[in-house]
């Protein structure tokens, strides 16, 4: 299993709709994520920049490309 982190960048206009949406993870991403074998994801938001720190183990790093492909994700 690989570790995988990434950095991501948020506009002030985004931050309480982030904080929204990521309070409850809707059911449909986290069966999305375990499908692809995501395990033990954390997202962390820096108040003070709007930068998202994102940590994640997965056993084929290459699945991560085609997420964002996803209705669930787009969502």
């Amino acid at each position: 299993m690989e570790k995988v982190a990434f950095k991501m960048q948020l506009h002030q206009e985004q931050v309480q709709e982030y904080q929204r949406q990521h309070d409850e993870i809707r059911p449909e991403l986290v069966a999305l994520l375990k499908n692809i074998g995501v395990a033990d994801y954390s997202i962390f938001l820096d108040p003070s920049t709007n930068a998202l720190f994102a940590v994640l183990k997965i056993e084929t790093p290459a699945l991560l490309d085609e997420l964002s492909k996803h209705p669930a994700i787009q969502k």
